[in-house]
């Protein structure tokens, strides 16, 4: 695997931050997208570290990226709107590197960024994949991903202090093609859970490229 540091331009002219692992041989790619940035998260979380550090031993170019306002990337926090702007140039950059016989590209998020993937729409996006999202960042009809009949998978931790799944439930019940789960014993911070998000969301990857 070969990490380097990747710069990315949005469309509305910020530079950000970004590093890219790059596998021998890749089939899909993965954009990740960090933890609330005034509450500490970047594209260092742990929960990002370590998915990104795992994902390509199962075939992804994976890319994490720092939102706006957050270490070296430009611009300055917004709430969560323009920070859709950032996961879209991720996904195009990635997208463009994979070229056109890959499976296409995985969206996943944590928390804040969870909620910002779940809300944004793009062609090389193969499914969307979510951990801990609050679902509470914007309007519920701003999720595009909600109405999409591409994949998504839901992991809601059981002791979530934020979106229990007792809150989280409803949430999706009209989602289309979802498949929600709860993380049993853990809470939002999700730890010690590293192996069980690599396993799942490789296992997701697995489900995706079978219907490309």
């Amino acid at each position: 695997m070969q990490v380097e540091r990747h710069d990315i331009r949005t469309r509305d002219g910020h530079r950000l931050d970004a590093e890219l692992a790059t596998p021998a041989e890749p089939t899909w790619g993965l954009v990740l997208a960090h933890p609330h940035p005034q509450y500490g998260g970047s594209m260092h979380n742990h929960v990002i570290e370590t998915l990104f550090r795992a994902m390509p031993d199962h075939g992804a170019v994976a890319m994490r990226l720092n939102f706006r306002g957050v270490g070296t990337s430009q611009g300055s926090f917004d709430d969560g709107n323009a920070e859709r702007l950032d996961l879209l140039a991720a996904v195009e950059t990635v997208s463009e590197l994979l070229g056109r016989d890959a499976h296409g590209v995985i969206l996943a998020g944590y928390s804040f960024g969870a909620d910002i993937a779940l809300a944004i729409d793009h062609l090389s996006i193969s499914g969307w994949w979510a951990v801990a999202p609050p679902l509470s960042v914007h309007p519920a009809d701003a999720y595009l991903a909600a109405t999409d009949p591409r994949p998504k998978r839901v992991l809601v931790p059981e002791l979530d202090e934020f979106n229990p799944p007792a809150q989280a439930q409803p949430k999706l019940a009209d989602w289309v093609n979802v498949d929600p789960a709860t993380l049993p014993g853990t809470g939002h911070m999700l730890e010690n859970q590293g192996p069980v998000l690599v396993t799942d969301l490789a296992a997701f990857a697995d489900l995706v490229a079978s219907q490309v």
